[in-house]
């Protein structure tokens, strides 16, 4: 697969990134050739579900696909409308790719479950078991590089799961890893930067307290009416969110400081999810 200079490529995390690295002649004046990703379930097609068989019964491709999809929802998933946007094809999965097949569009590295920090460096060390971890954000730049040196004849050169985990783990020392999950999103960012990156969006994380797997959790530390927004939402989880956001964005101004040359994006996904939950009348089919 060659490339020549011209060629914009956006790259997004669950963690999101956007990235021109590559070159091909942009032919169609998108703004993107294609797209890369990493990160987690909310942007997997298909990676974690070419090592575990989904059950015949499942929900997930029901409504959009109108079959398993690999992707951890009914329908499309927030990627997918990315590249409908862009005018490109859904993206491929990188553990699902077969010889010859077309990977100029873009290439998936995100992987259900996976988290920012490596596995052995902290999260085994804390005595926390997150079995995607070993397709932990850093292993996925190490797939997407070695898919880069294989397919390009020249070369121009993610968070949730971290948080939720030492929740379930340990409800007081959340605020000690937000540092460790920060500083490995900024590394795995810079990296990108020193790999050619020109624009990039990082986003922060979603209102957790809302969603239903952290709300049966949140039981355990009590059912009180004040514990919950008028929502429904556990007020202290999307606290801890809050609080993740504010040193991410901190990390990402530091960081265009030193890249001022680099567009750096934060992207808000905390308050564009809980408008979900505040009004899902006005977003519901």
């Amino acid at each position: 697969m060659a490339y020549n200079n011209t060629m914009n490529i956006l790259i997004l995390f669950w963690v999101t990134f956007v990235y021109s690295f590559f070159g091909v002649s942009n032919s169609n004046h998108l703004p993107y050739d294609a797209i890369f990703n990493f990160g987690d379930s909310i942007s997997d097609t298909g990676n974690q579900a070419s090592f575990y068989t989904v059950p015949g019964n499942s929900s997930y491709g029901s409504t959009y696909f109108k079959q398993p999809s690999g992707r951890f929802s009914d329908g499309r998933l927030i990627i997918d409308f990315i590249a409908e946007a862009y005018g490109l094809p859904f993206l491929p999965a990188y553990k699902t790719l077969t010889k010859g097949q077309d990977v100029t569009k873009g290439v998936n590295f995100a992987f259900a479950g996976s988290t920012a920090l490596n596995y052995n460096n902290y999260l085994n060390k804390s005595r926390i078991h997150v079995p995607a971890s070993n397709y932990s954000l850093g292993v996925q730049l190490k797939m997407f590089k070695e898919f880069r040196n294989s397919t390009c004849k020249s070369k121009k050169e993610i968070g949730g799961n971290d948080l939720s985990s030492h929740i379930s783990q340990n409800f007081s020392n959340f605020r000690n890893v937000v540092p460790l999950v920060v500083a490995a999103i900024t590394k795995a960012t810079t990296t990108l930067i020193k790999e050619g990156a020109v624009e990039i969006v990082v986003p922060g994380n979603i209102p957790i307290g809302c969603g239903a797997s952290l709300l049966a959790l949140a039981t355990g530390y009590g059912n009180k009416t004040e514990n919950y927004d008028e929502f429904g939402c556990f007020k202290a989880f999307n606290t801890m969110a809050e609080y993740f956001n504010d040193k991410l964005i901190y990390s990402i101004n530091t960081l265009r400081e030193n890249y001022p040359n680099v567009k750096i994006i934060y992207f808000d996904y905390y308050n564009a999810a809980k408008r979900l939950y505040e009004a899902p009348e006005q977003y519901s089919g």
